[in-house]
């Protein structure tokens, strides 16, 4: 394990440390989802390819950032997280510059439809560099945020994901009307370059020589898999919301059911703000609990939703209710993992989040292709409920092993 460098103020959030990867953070962050926002219309626009090869494009992404996460969170319990952020940004540059090649160099893959073969890479590279530079700057906070205030300092750095994640979001189809695909990924790699270089100022001690050797491994951290499990139900559920509540909405006659996601980002920035000290104060499970339970009724009141006004309510509960519990959720999983292996509890946690989103949109296509839209958020709000009774039931299992379980 790493030593870290201690803070002269032990129960101090807003070191230097912490703004900085909190900077990195927003500027790949925001180069992710300028990239993530310009892929459909890349693959439809630009190729004349069909919505079927945009699926499997962001499939390709999100399954490389699911099985890169593990051997990073173990690199990074041993070597640091400042090599592993810079390396995720740096990988985000080069993903950048493939999308940029691509448009000019159009090879195809012989069976896959005419699809551009660096297309394919530089969606690949993006999702290496989403599960590297995010588990490695998850894993400085583990370490270096003060334990009293853990899922306080989770919720501010959420905070920042939601602002970049929304930037990206809002602002990729102006750039992309107005000055093009390559001037879009340009910019992305300009941000990336700045996350880089913010991402050289984390501070980090000596490597013990106890420290597990380098390896390239998938190992989970069997500790953390209760609160991950718990975050993958309520991660279902969000899978589903970005597939299909634009086709939901307008099926029921909503003008503009992107209202929900609108409400979502307000309200869990507000919550995110709040919350964390519960959490600290009260214990874990005091946020957990309501907050996924909030989340199964926002995710209720979407599949019966038939008006803008319902689609903004359920947003505001599911905001609330998610950033009220992921906080705690990932605060808990540090709390259980060992002293040198919070980078694997992070790459476990978040892992489990990633597979969450991809078979969130998957199965929910399965279902809505036979019981229809609703019957989707009805099945998202029955999972979120499942996981808050399984997280219970393993907590009573566990109530004598730490305090910090028994507190509600």
């Amino acid at each position: 394990m790493i030593s870290r460098i201690p803070s002269a103020k032990p129960d101090r959030i807003f070191t230097f440390g912490f703004v900085l990867v909190g900077l990195a953070t927003l500027a790949q962050a925001s180069s992710l989802m300028l990239v993530n926002t310009s892929i459909g219309l890349v693959v439809v626009r630009e190729f004349g390819l069909g919505p079927q090869v945009v699926g499997a494009v962001i499939g390709v992404q999100a399954t490389c950032a699911l099985v890169s996460r593990f051997p990073v969170g173990s690199w990074s319990d041993r070597y640091g997280s400042r090599l592993f952020a810079f390396g995720g940004a740096g990988l985000m540059v080069v993903s950048c510059v493939a999308f940029i090649l691509s448009m000019s160099i159009r090879v195809a893959i012989p069976i896959g439809g005419g699809v551009p073969v660096l297309l394919v890479l530089a969606s690949m590279l993006s999702g290496v560099a989403l599960s590297t530079f995010s588990t490695a700057a998850s894993t400085y906070i583990a370490y270096t945020v003060p334990i009293s205030r853990r899922a306080e300092a989770v919720g501010y750095y959420g905070v920042l994901q939601g602002l970049a994640q929304g930037f990206g979001a809002g602002v990729s189809i102006l750039i992309i009307d107005g000055v093009g695909f390559n001037a879009l990924y340009a910019i992305g790699a300009a941000a990336t370059v700045a996350a880089a270089l913010l991402s050289l100022g984390l501070r980090e001690g000596s490597h013990p020589e106890s420290a597990t050797p380098m390896g390239i491994g998938f190992r989970l951290h069997r500790g953390v898999i209760a609160p991950s499990l718990a975050q993958y139900a309520v991660i279902v559920g969000n899978g589903a919301a970005f597939s299909f509540i634009p086709l939901l909405g307008v099926s029921r006659g909503v003008a503009n059911p992107g209202l929900y996601f609108t409400a979502v980002a307000i309200s869990s920035i507000v919550a995110r703000l709040l919350t964390g000290r519960i959490a600290d104060q009260r214990g874990r499970f005091a946020a957990i609990v309501p907050g996924m339970i909030v989340t199964a009724v926002g995710m209720y009141i979407v599949s019966s939703a038939a008006s803008a006004e319902a689609f903004i309510l359920a947003g505001a509960a599911v905001g609330i209710g998610f950033a009220t519990a992921q906080p705690a959720l990932q605060a808990l999983a540090i709390d259980l993992a060992g002293p040198a292996e919070r980078g694997t509890a992070m790459a476990t946690f978040w892992a489990f989040t990633d597979f969450g989103v991809i078979t969130g949109s998957f199965v929910s296509g399965q279902i809505a292709s036979v019981s229809g839209f609703g019957t989707v958020f009805v099945a998202s709000s029955v999972m979120s409920l499942l996981g808050v009774m399984g997280l219970l039931v393993w907590r009573q299992l566990r109530r004598p092993a730490a305090s910090y379980l028994t507190a509600a």
